[in-house]
Protein backbone atom coordinates (compact mmCIF):
# COMPACT_ATOMS: atom_id res chain seq x y z
CA UNK A 1 0.00 0.00 0.00
CA UNK A 2 2.37 2.87 -1.16
CA UNK A 3 3.68 4.67 -3.93
CA UNK A 4 5.20 3.09 -7.06
CA UNK A 5 3.34 -0.01 -7.06
CA UNK A 6 3.41 -2.05 -10.68
CA UNK A 7 3.82 -5.68 -10.53
CA UNK A 8 0.89 -8.26 -9.61
CA UNK A 9 0.02 -9.34 -6.12
CA UNK A 10 0.40 -13.12 -5.67
CA UNK A 11 -3.79 -13.27 -5.51
CA UNK A 12 -3.85 -11.70 -8.91
CA UNK A 13 -4.88 -8.29 -7.98
CA UNK A 14 -2.00 -5.81 -8.91
CA UNK A 15 -0.45 -3.72 -6.35
CA UNK A 16 -1.40 -0.46 -7.73
CA UNK A 17 -5.05 -2.20 -8.17
CA UNK A 18 -4.63 -2.77 -4.56
CA UNK A 19 -4.38 0.41 -3.61
CA UNK A 20 -6.97 2.08 -5.67
CA UNK A 21 -9.25 -1.03 -3.95
CA UNK A 22 -8.31 0.83 -0.29
CA UNK A 23 -9.68 4.08 -1.67
CA UNK A 24 -12.64 2.81 -4.01
CA UNK A 25 -13.51 -0.08 -1.75
CA UNK A 26 -15.53 -2.44 -4.28
CA UNK A 27 -14.56 -3.31 -7.79
CA UNK A 28 -9.77 -19.33 0.87
CA UNK A 29 -9.68 -17.22 4.72
CA UNK A 30 -6.18 -16.55 5.34
CA UNK A 31 -6.16 -18.67 8.90
CA UNK A 32 -5.25 -21.61 10.65
CA UNK A 33 -6.06 -24.94 9.64
CA UNK A 34 -5.43 -28.01 7.02
CA UNK A 35 -4.33 -27.19 3.63
CA UNK A 36 -2.40 -27.95 0.80
CA UNK A 37 1.45 -26.17 0.91
CA UNK A 38 2.72 -28.11 -1.97
CA UNK A 39 5.09 -25.77 -4.23
CA UNK A 40 6.61 -24.37 -1.04
CA UNK A 41 10.07 -23.59 -1.17
CA UNK A 42 11.35 -24.64 1.46
CA UNK A 43 15.27 -24.31 0.83
CA UNK A 44 14.87 -20.71 0.58
CA UNK A 45 15.44 -18.61 4.00
CA UNK A 46 12.51 -17.27 4.61
CA UNK A 47 10.14 -19.78 2.48
CA UNK A 48 7.42 -20.21 4.55
CA UNK A 49 3.54 -21.78 3.49
CA UNK A 50 1.98 -18.29 3.94
CA UNK A 51 2.36 -17.31 0.29
CA UNK A 52 2.17 -21.03 -0.73
CA UNK A 53 -0.98 -21.39 0.87
CA UNK A 54 -2.92 -17.94 0.49
CA UNK A 55 -2.32 -17.21 -2.93
CA UNK A 56 -3.48 -21.23 -4.15
CA UNK A 57 -7.32 -20.71 -4.17
CA UNK A 58 -7.61 -24.29 -4.07
CA UNK A 59 -6.22 -24.17 -0.21
CA UNK A 60 -8.96 -22.87 1.52
CA UNK A 61 -7.65 -23.10 5.47
CA UNK A 62 -10.88 -24.73 7.49
CA UNK A 63 -11.62 -21.84 10.09
CA UNK A 64 -12.68 -18.64 9.54
CA UNK A 65 -13.68 -17.23 13.12
CA UNK A 66 -12.08 -17.53 16.76
CA UNK A 67 -14.02 -17.08 19.66
CA UNK A 68 -12.53 -15.19 22.77
CA UNK A 69 -14.72 -14.43 26.13
CA UNK A 70 -13.53 -11.24 27.50
CA UNK A 71 -15.34 -11.26 31.26
CA UNK A 72 -19.10 -11.88 30.02
CA UNK A 73 -18.71 -10.37 26.49
CA UNK A 74 -18.58 -12.70 23.56
CA UNK A 75 -16.23 -11.66 20.71
CA UNK A 76 -14.83 -12.85 17.56
CA UNK A 77 -12.38 -12.33 15.15
CA UNK A 78 -13.96 -12.87 12.05
CA UNK A 79 -11.58 -13.19 8.90
CA UNK A 80 -12.33 -11.53 5.69
CA UNK A 81 -9.00 -13.37 4.29
CA UNK A 82 -6.03 -11.89 2.96
CA UNK A 83 -4.25 -10.37 0.11
CA UNK A 84 -0.72 -9.77 -1.30
CA UNK A 85 0.77 -7.12 0.07
CA UNK A 86 3.82 -6.42 -2.53
CA UNK A 87 7.60 -5.39 -1.94
CA UNK A 88 7.11 -4.00 1.78
CA UNK A 89 9.84 -1.63 1.05
CA UNK A 90 6.51 0.07 -1.08
CA UNK A 91 4.02 -0.10 1.61
CA UNK A 92 5.41 -0.80 5.23
CA UNK A 93 8.37 0.66 5.10
CA UNK A 94 8.84 3.13 3.13
CA UNK A 95 11.65 4.77 5.04
CA UNK A 96 13.84 1.81 5.86
CA UNK A 97 16.61 0.76 4.22
CA UNK A 98 16.74 -2.71 2.03
CA UNK A 99 19.14 -4.33 4.71
CA UNK A 100 16.62 -3.53 7.21
CA UNK A 101 14.09 -4.87 5.31
CA UNK A 102 15.57 -8.22 4.35
CA UNK A 103 16.72 -8.40 8.15
CA UNK A 104 12.85 -8.15 8.95
CA UNK A 105 11.53 -10.56 6.26
CA UNK A 106 14.95 -13.44 7.35
CA UNK A 107 13.60 -12.71 10.98
CA UNK A 108 9.89 -13.91 10.19
CA UNK A 109 10.73 -16.50 7.46
CA UNK A 110 9.23 -14.48 4.69
CA UNK A 111 10.08 -13.52 0.96
CA UNK A 112 10.04 -10.19 -0.46
CA UNK A 113 7.04 -11.57 -2.39
CA UNK A 114 5.19 -13.28 -0.08
CA UNK A 115 4.15 -10.76 2.51
CA UNK A 116 0.25 -10.82 2.96
CA UNK A 117 -2.44 -8.64 4.51
CA UNK A 118 -4.70 -10.07 6.83
CA UNK A 119 -7.92 -8.51 7.08
CA UNK A 120 -9.95 -8.89 10.53
CA UNK A 121 -13.29 -7.35 12.21
CA UNK A 122 -14.39 -7.98 15.19
CA UNK A 123 -17.98 -9.08 16.42
CA UNK A 124 -18.84 -8.09 19.90
CA UNK A 125 -21.92 -9.82 21.44
CA UNK A 126 -22.64 -9.42 24.72
CA UNK A 127 -26.46 -9.46 26.77
CA UNK A 128 -26.99 -5.98 25.17
CA UNK A 129 -25.86 -5.61 21.67
CA UNK A 130 -24.28 -7.25 19.23
CA UNK A 131 -21.63 -5.03 17.46
CA UNK A 132 -19.75 -5.19 14.43
CA UNK A 133 -16.21 -3.38 14.33
CA UNK A 134 -15.55 -2.28 10.84
CA UNK A 135 -17.16 -4.84 7.46
CA UNK A 136 -14.06 -6.07 5.55
CA UNK A 137 -13.26 -5.74 1.93
CA UNK A 138 -16.23 -6.59 0.36
CA UNK A 139 -13.88 -8.64 -1.78
CA UNK A 140 -12.39 -5.66 -4.19
CA UNK A 141 -8.54 -7.43 -2.96
CA UNK A 142 -9.37 -10.41 -5.29
CA UNK A 143 -10.59 -13.55 -4.47
CA UNK A 144 -8.56 -14.22 -1.35
CA UNK A 145 -10.79 -11.56 0.24
CA UNK A 146 -14.42 -10.56 1.13
CA UNK A 147 -15.34 -13.42 3.41
CA UNK A 148 -16.36 -11.50 6.21
CA UNK A 149 -20.11 -12.27 5.18
CA UNK A 150 -19.44 -16.32 5.03
CA UNK A 151 -18.01 -16.48 8.67
CA UNK A 152 -20.51 -14.41 10.21
CA UNK A 153 -22.66 -17.20 9.12
CA UNK A 154 -20.71 -20.43 10.36
CA UNK A 155 -21.29 -17.93 14.05
CA UNK A 156 -24.98 -18.96 13.29
CA UNK A 157 -25.25 -14.86 12.34
CA UNK A 158 -26.01 -12.71 9.32
CA UNK A 159 -25.62 -9.10 8.63
CA UNK A 160 -29.07 -8.16 9.86
CA UNK A 161 -28.14 -9.47 13.28
CA UNK A 162 -26.10 -6.85 13.88
CA UNK A 163 -27.37 -4.26 15.92
CA UNK A 164 -24.38 -1.39 15.36
CA UNK A 165 -21.30 -1.24 12.88
CA UNK A 166 -18.40 0.85 14.27
CA UNK A 167 -16.29 1.96 11.00
CA UNK A 168 -12.70 2.94 12.63
CA UNK A 169 -11.86 4.61 9.87
CA UNK A 170 -12.73 5.35 6.22
CA UNK A 171 -10.42 3.09 4.43
CA UNK A 172 -11.49 0.38 1.41
CA UNK A 173 -10.42 -2.59 3.76
CA UNK A 174 -12.87 -1.58 6.46
CA UNK A 175 -15.92 0.02 4.51
CA UNK A 176 -15.69 -2.66 1.78
CA UNK A 177 -18.53 -4.54 3.05
CA UNK A 178 -20.54 -1.14 3.27
CA UNK A 179 -20.43 -1.04 -0.80
CA UNK A 180 -19.95 -4.77 -1.82
CA UNK A 181 -21.03 -8.36 -0.17
CA UNK A 182 -23.42 -7.29 2.44
CA UNK A 183 -23.94 -3.69 1.56
CA UNK A 184 -25.17 -1.01 4.02
CA UNK A 185 -28.66 -2.31 3.31
CA UNK A 186 -27.66 -5.55 4.55
CA UNK A 187 -27.47 -4.28 7.98
CA UNK A 188 -30.85 -3.96 8.30
CA UNK A 189 -30.81 -3.01 11.56
CA UNK A 190 -27.81 -1.12 12.32
CA UNK A 191 -26.38 2.10 13.37
CA UNK A 192 -23.09 3.06 11.90
CA UNK A 193 -20.38 4.86 13.84
CA UNK A 194 -17.66 6.61 13.09
CA UNK A 195 -15.42 9.43 14.72
CA UNK A 196 -16.70 12.89 14.08
CA UNK A 197 -12.88 13.95 13.31
CA UNK A 198 -12.74 11.05 10.78
CA UNK A 199 -16.05 12.14 8.98
CA UNK A 200 -15.19 15.90 8.86
CA UNK A 201 -11.50 14.97 7.75
CA UNK A 202 -13.17 13.22 4.35
CA UNK A 203 -16.30 15.49 4.12
CA UNK A 204 -13.86 18.46 4.32
CA UNK A 205 -13.84 20.40 0.70
CA UNK A 206 -9.98 19.86 0.45
CA UNK A 207 -8.65 16.75 2.57
CA UNK A 208 -5.21 17.73 3.50
CA UNK A 209 -2.38 15.17 2.22
CA UNK A 210 0.31 17.91 2.16
CA UNK A 211 2.33 14.76 4.10
CA UNK A 212 1.19 11.62 2.50
CA UNK A 213 3.90 9.68 0.32
CA UNK A 214 1.04 8.56 -2.07
CA UNK A 215 0.44 10.28 -5.57
CA UNK A 216 -1.98 12.60 -6.27
CA UNK A 217 -4.40 9.76 -8.37
CA UNK A 218 -4.54 7.85 -5.02
CA UNK A 219 -5.31 10.32 -3.23
CA UNK A 220 -8.06 11.10 -4.92
CA UNK A 221 -9.31 7.28 -5.21
CA UNK A 222 -9.49 7.04 -1.13
CA UNK A 223 -11.33 10.43 -0.96
CA UNK A 224 -13.53 9.07 -3.71
CA UNK A 225 -13.88 6.38 -2.07
CA UNK A 226 -13.95 7.36 1.59
CA UNK A 227 -17.45 9.50 0.82
CA UNK A 228 -19.07 6.50 -1.21
CA UNK A 229 -19.21 4.72 1.96
CA UNK A 230 -19.97 8.07 4.07
CA UNK A 231 -23.03 8.18 1.56
CA UNK A 232 -23.86 4.84 2.24
CA UNK A 233 -24.63 5.14 5.85
CA UNK A 234 -25.51 8.95 6.27
CA UNK A 235 -29.16 8.24 6.99
CA UNK A 236 -28.21 5.93 9.97
CA UNK A 237 -25.14 7.46 11.08
CA UNK A 238 -23.92 8.67 14.89
CA UNK A 239 -20.84 10.40 14.74
CA UNK A 240 -18.92 9.66 18.18
CA UNK A 241 -15.26 10.55 20.14
CA UNK A 242 -12.83 9.45 22.18
CA UNK A 243 -14.61 7.24 25.07
CA UNK A 244 -18.22 7.80 24.03
CA UNK A 245 -20.02 4.34 24.77
CA UNK A 246 -20.72 2.59 21.22
CA UNK A 247 -22.85 -0.32 23.62
CA UNK A 248 -22.78 -0.97 27.91
CA UNK A 249 -19.30 -2.31 28.11
CA UNK A 250 -18.01 -1.21 24.70
CA UNK A 251 -16.56 2.39 24.18
CA UNK A 252 -14.57 4.33 21.92
CA UNK A 253 -10.91 5.22 21.98
CA UNK A 254 -9.65 7.57 19.49
CA UNK A 255 -6.27 6.72 18.40
CA UNK A 256 -5.61 8.70 15.24
CA UNK A 257 -2.52 8.70 13.62
CA UNK A 258 -3.55 6.40 10.48
CA UNK A 259 -5.67 9.04 10.01
CA UNK A 260 -6.82 11.75 11.68
CA UNK A 261 -9.88 10.06 13.39
CA UNK A 262 -8.97 6.57 13.44
CA UNK A 263 -10.48 4.84 15.99
CA UNK A 264 -9.68 2.07 18.33
CA UNK A 265 -12.22 0.27 20.45
CA UNK A 266 -12.41 -0.96 24.39
CA UNK A 267 -14.42 -3.87 25.60
CA UNK A 268 -14.55 -4.43 29.47
CA UNK A 269 -16.71 -6.53 31.36
CA UNK A 270 -15.56 -6.98 34.82
CA UNK A 271 -12.22 -6.91 35.56
CA UNK A 272 -11.12 -8.28 31.69
CA UNK A 273 -10.74 -5.69 28.67
CA UNK A 274 -9.73 -6.17 24.97
CA UNK A 275 -8.76 -3.39 22.95
CA UNK A 276 -9.09 -3.28 18.83
CA UNK A 277 -6.10 -1.11 17.68
CA UNK A 278 -7.59 -1.26 14.24
CA UNK A 279 -5.02 -0.09 11.83
CA UNK A 280 -1.96 0.81 14.78
CA UNK A 281 -0.23 -2.19 13.27
CA UNK A 282 -0.38 -2.84 9.57
CA UNK A 283 1.84 -6.12 10.04
CA UNK A 284 3.22 -7.39 12.83
CA UNK A 285 6.83 -8.12 11.53
CA UNK A 286 7.43 -4.54 10.31
CA UNK A 287 4.96 -2.31 12.39
CA UNK A 288 5.95 -3.24 15.66
CA UNK A 289 9.93 -4.11 14.98
CA UNK A 290 10.54 -0.61 14.16
CA UNK A 291 7.19 1.91 14.98
CA UNK A 292 8.92 4.73 13.02
CA UNK A 293 9.02 2.87 10.20
CA UNK A 294 6.88 4.83 7.98
CA UNK A 295 3.44 2.89 6.32
CA UNK A 296 2.51 4.39 2.90
CA UNK A 297 -1.30 4.33 4.00
CA UNK A 298 -0.79 7.18 6.99
CA UNK A 299 -2.25 10.32 5.99
CA UNK A 300 0.88 11.55 7.82
CA UNK A 301 3.56 8.70 8.04
CA UNK A 302 5.80 10.96 10.76
CA UNK A 303 2.71 11.36 12.77
CA UNK A 304 1.89 7.49 12.16
CA UNK A 305 4.61 6.26 13.69
CA UNK A 306 4.73 8.36 16.79
CA UNK A 307 1.30 7.58 17.20
CA UNK A 308 2.35 3.87 16.99
CA UNK A 309 5.66 4.25 19.50
CA UNK A 310 3.71 5.62 22.13
CA UNK A 311 0.91 3.29 21.84
CA UNK A 312 2.56 0.31 21.42
CA UNK A 313 4.89 1.16 24.67
CA UNK A 314 1.10 1.62 26.39
CA UNK A 315 0.06 -1.74 25.68
CA UNK A 316 3.55 -3.50 26.63
CA UNK A 317 3.46 -1.59 30.11
CA UNK A 318 0.11 -2.45 30.51
CA UNK A 319 0.18 -6.20 29.62
CA UNK A 320 -3.57 -5.69 27.59
CA UNK A 321 -5.25 -8.31 25.64
CA UNK A 322 -5.37 -6.65 21.69
CA UNK A 323 -7.23 -7.49 18.58
CA UNK A 324 -6.09 -5.96 15.01
CA UNK A 325 -7.42 -5.57 11.89
CA UNK A 326 -3.59 -7.05 10.38
CA UNK A 327 -1.98 -8.60 12.90
CA UNK A 328 -2.12 -12.33 12.20
CA UNK A 329 -5.16 -14.33 12.78
CA UNK A 330 -6.77 -15.29 15.38
CA UNK A 331 -5.40 -11.57 15.68
CA UNK A 332 -5.56 -11.88 19.75
CA UNK A 333 -2.47 -12.04 21.82
CA UNK A 334 -0.01 -9.09 23.71
CA UNK A 335 2.24 -6.45 22.70
CA UNK A 336 6.51 -7.10 23.99
CA UNK A 337 9.01 -5.41 24.18
CA UNK A 338 11.93 -7.08 22.04
CA UNK A 339 15.15 -4.77 22.35
CA UNK A 340 14.69 -1.03 20.61
CA UNK A 341 11.05 -2.28 18.97
CA UNK A 342 8.26 -4.78 19.85
CA UNK A 343 7.19 -8.30 18.84
CA UNK A 344 3.37 -9.83 18.88
CA UNK A 345 2.85 -12.05 21.34
CA UNK A 346 -0.04 -14.40 20.22
CA UNK A 347 -2.61 -16.56 22.34
CA UNK A 348 -2.42 -19.61 22.18
CA UNK A 349 -5.54 -21.61 20.37
CA UNK A 350 -8.30 -22.25 22.89
CA UNK A 351 -10.92 -25.11 21.26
Amino acid sequence: MGTGMNGVAGDGVSRRGALGAIGLGVAGVGVIGAGRVSGTKRSQPGAGIEGAVASDPGAMQGAGFYRAMVGEAEVFVVSDGSFSLGDPSQILAVNATQDEIEGALRDAFLERDGVRGQVNTLLVRTRDAVVLLDTGTGGAFGASTGKMTQNLARIGLTPADVDAVVLTHAHGDHYGGLLAGPTAAGFSKARFLVSKVEHDFWRGPAPDFASSVLPKASQDQMIQGANRALDAIKDRMDLIGDDDQIAPGIHAMMLGGHTPGHLGVRVGSGNQELLFVSDLIHHAAFGMRNPEWHVAFDVDPAEGSRVRRAMLERLASDGALISGAHLPFPALGHVARDGKGFRFAPVYWSW
